[in-house]
């Protein structure tokens, strides 16, 4: 039904298109999610989000579609609100509400972001007996900050601190809080190959701390290229490889995407991802789809 949804948001966005602004502000976006794991949990998210940029974006038909407010070195505040649907082997169906807001900012050749995002104490009920839970509160935070080593690179250092509190229902053993800390380098470089022809590359570097029981350490490199035949599409390929203490997290990622601006204001992206664990009894594996509509104006 949700995906029926955004199908006919979209087929409504295109046929009321009538026309293109020289310039937008606003960049509204409806996003369908779904991954599925190897232990049988499965995820379902519907979110909205919102971006206001500080200064107006020239919807310039020569500039790739989806890098035009790096291009452009727009600053912005963003919101995101989510619905997820969570279910395990171990847990029922349950639903949260992560809602996040935040923001990226230019300055000459330095740029900075940050961002929060959290949810309220949820009950997860076991499927094994639906008195007993584990109640459930996290919070995120996100912060990064880089250069233009080139009019067109950026180079950013990056970290996050994700924390999960747990609450057992009474009878049931206490569980120890969760951190995660990432620290990270990154770069997102936009090269022009000819006409409106070019190629969008990102690098990354991750120092993954997990502490709980114990503390675990994990190190992740990615790498993602985005090539653009024209301005209005584009295909895209990605790897990640993470290896470390961290036994379920340990493994190789693939992803595969593409995007299209059907309208000069409207674009439509999917992305599919699938993460193979090194330690095939972990159960860790997974596969992630990911389909988002934008509207710009």
């Amino acid at each position: 039904m949700k995906l029926k949804f955004m199908v006919t948001i979209v087929s409504a966005v295109i046929i009321t298109n009538a026309y293109a602004a020289a310039s937008y502000n606003v960049e509204a976006g409806l996003q369908y999610a779904n991954s599925n794991t190897d232990d049988k949990t499965s995820q379902k998210i519907m979110s909205i989000a919102g971006t206001y940029y500080l200064q107006s974006i020239a919807n310039d038909p020569s500039q790739p579609f989806a890098e035009m407010d790096f291009l452009q070195k727009a600053s912005s505040l963003n919101l995101l609100y989510s619905n997820i649907n969570y279910e395990s082997n171990t847990f029922a169906s349950t639903t949260i509400n992560p809602i996040s807001f935040g923001g990226n900012f230019y300055a000459d050749k330095f740029s900075f972001g940050a961002s929060t995002s959290s949810w309220g104490n949820t009950n997860f009920n076991f499927k094994s007996n639906s008195s007993h839970y584990i109640g459930i509160k996290s919070t995120k935070t996100n912060f990064n900050f880089g250069y233009f080593v080139t009019p067109t690179t950026l180079v950013s250092f990056v970290n996050s601190k994700e924390s999960a509190n747990y609450s057992p229902s009474a009878g049931l053993s206490a569980v120890n809080d969760l951190t995660v800390t990432t620290n990270g380098l990154k770069s997102h470089t936009v090269t022009s190959l000819s006409g409106s022809e070019s190629i969008a590359v990102d690098l990354a570097y991750n120092q993954i701390r997990s502490e709980q029981d114990t503390s675990q350490s994990n190190v992740e490199y990615g790498l993602n290229v985005r090539y653009y035949p024209e301005a209005n599409y584009y295909f895209e390929g990605g790897y990640k490889i993470n290896s470390g203490d961290y036994a379920a997290d340990k493994g190789n990622t693939y992803s595969l995407g593409a995007g299209i601006k059907l309208t000069p204001n409207f674009g439509l992206m999917l992305t599919t991802s699938k993460f193979s664990v090194s330690d095939s009894t972990q159960n860790s594996g997974k596969t992630s789809t990911v389909l988002t509509a934008g509207y710009r104006f």
